[in-house]
């Protein structure tokens, strides 16, 4: 799977899973939640560009990944949730859920893939 195709996956991932997190939110919870989670979306967003970027530059210069790369995407997370805080917990929460969308999108594409996408994995 290239590189390209793997970010598409994840960007859609990405948006569905921060759409039925607003939804649920938005309705069963409180409206400050499902505005963090548009908040920590925009962040996940903001931190996958910057992950392309970081990977673009990595290929061109054939060099492992910076320091730099990773303090900007964790201070992408922490300004998004320390902008969200002023609100109120609920939103602080709602950003929390939106920015870890990340993370769980990608758990999910590593089981999906981990034979190469096989569908009738003995394991």
């Amino acid at each position: 799977m290239t590189t390209r195709v793997l970010l598409k996956t994840s960007v859609y991932g990405i948006i569905y899973l921060n759409s039925g997190l607003f939804l649920i939110g938005f309705f069963f919870f409180s409206q400050p939640f499902a505005y963090g989670v548009l908040a920590g979306s925009a962040a996940a967003f903001m931190k996958m560009w910057v992950f392309v970027e970081q990977l673009r530059r990595m290929e061109k210069k054939k060099q492992n990944a910076s320091v730099s790369g990773y303090f900007l995407r964790y201070s992408i997370d922490a300004l998004a949730m320390g902008i969200s805080a002023f609100f109120s917990i609920q939103a602080l929460l709602g950003c929390f859920f939106g920015t870890f969308s990340v993370k769980w999108v990608m758990i999910l594409l590593s089981f999906a893939l981990r034979n190469g996408g096989k569908k009738n994995d003995p394991q």
